[in-house]
């Protein structure tokens, strides 16, 4: 039985999943903390502020669609639905960087970080669950394991949100992220991206992240005393120990800017990364690489556009990375800088991913667009276009 696959290109009004926006918006504040207290100018690399439309699906770790999921683009939010989808119409964002946060109660905050692009960006994000891995108590040294690996080493001082200072019991929160799962890229927060402690923007090669949180006993967040410091352990996937580098530096998650930042080294004991945190977050082991921004632009022989192709771009030293192409046929995203890469443009359909086209593409030393014509379309691809509108069950919009 021949298998369709049927790519909706959708130029719809929605009106299904609310998102509230102000008419007279102020640009986007250019000045982010990094986290450390200290105000610096990195949003400079960003470019100007733009509107742009996203669509996306907010999941748990089975994949079930989260419902009643709050985000935030900006100064817009909106809920997600019973499936698990939102939309935001004329978001504000930067042209180089734009920002989704998701939350609910029960999970870790998620995010989303992206390039925008023309048309609608569509993103998928998965939320973890705030599952107790262990708990300790004020005033002593203890350590908290998963079976993977993975550990925290506590020091026993800890602090509230307003600084005071906590005595009891501190239950904990600890995820591992594995980069070699699939799944990775849309449980991790932002995107691989960061500020290096030059506060230059890099591009991010992971070797594994962990994401902590520490609750007292009334469900409320604690953070580390001052001047106090705990100590994590993240395993190396075997795949990744042979090329592993004996220190690399540590990276945590800014959660009000949506980047990484750099914060410290961590050192390569046995088959795992050991460092030392002064707070916790998402902590990541990256080694860190100059970048671009690059858009491809797929079209057919014709020069119709190719939607919801799934288009990566690999490079020999960085891996591979990868996003779908919007309506408009195209996807944006960083990549190494003056190094060649090859692209390759997957159709996926109920039999798995088939390799439609590969091509190598670069250097480049400077943000680029590529345009990619795909003369050949297997005969089971079918791209239509859908307008239209949707109504809720009592015809109103």
């Amino acid at each position: 039985m021949k298998l369709f696959r049927f790519t909706l290109v959708c130029i719809l009004t929605f009106n299904l999943f609310f998102s509230c926006t102000e008419d007279n918006r102020d640009p986007i504040n250019q000045v982010i903390d990094n986290g450390n207290g200290e105000n610096n100018d990195f949003a400079q690399n960003f470019g100007s502020t733009i509107y742009r439309t996203f669509l996306g699906t907010v999941m748990d770790q089975n994949h079930n669609p989260l419902q009643s999921v709050t985000i935030t683009i900006g100064d817009a939010t909106a809920q997600t639905d019973a499936h698990g989808v939102f939309i935001i119409q004329d978001a504000q964002v930067y042209e180089r960087f734009g920002y989704i946060k998701a939350e609910k109660e029960g999970y870790l905050t998620g995010s989303r970080s992206v390039v925008p692009s023309e048309g609608t960006n569509k993103v998928n994000i998965i939320l973890l669950e705030e599952s107790i891995a262990g708990t300790v108590s004020s005033g002593s040294e203890e350590t908290v394991s998963l079976p993977n690996g993975a550990s925290v080493k506590l020091p026993g001082s800890y602090v509230t949100s307003d600084g005071t200072s906590y005595s009891g019991t501190v239950s904990v929160v600890l995820h591992l992220l594995d980069p070699t799962e699939d799944d990775m890229t849309m449980q991790m927060p932002g995107m691989l991206y960061g500020a290096n402690a030059d506060n230059e923007e890099r591009m991010l090669q992971s070797y594994g992240m962990l994401a902590v949180e520490l609750l007292g006993d009334s469900g409320e967040k604690l953070n580390l005393a001052e001047d106090s410091t705990a100590e994590i352990t993240v395993p190396l996937d075997v795949s990744l120990q042979t090329n592993a580098p004996t220190s690399i530096p540590l990276w945590h998650f800014d959660e009000d800017g949506g980047y990484w930042v750099e914060d410290g080294e961590a050192t390569l004991t046995g088959t795992t990364y050991v460092g030392s945190v002064s707070h916790f977050s998402f902590w990541n082991c990256d080694i860190p690489a100059e970048a671009i921004n690059l858009c491809i632009n797929l079209t057919d022989e014709n020069g119709n556009s190719l939607s919801n192709l799934w288009t990566t771009i690999t490079s020999e030293i960085y891996g591979t990375r990868g996003g779908n192409t919007n309506e408009l046929g195209q996807v944006c995203g960083l990549v190494p800088s003056n190094e060649s890469l090859e692209v390759n443009i997957y159709n996926y359909d109920m039999c798995g991913a088939t390799s439609l086209f590969t091509t190598s593409i670069g250097p480049y030393s400077s943000d680029s667009s590529e345009d990619i014509i795909i003369i050949t379309l297997p005969s089971d691809v079918i791209s239509e276009t859908v307008t239209g509108n949707f109504n809720t069950c009592n015809d109103d919009p």
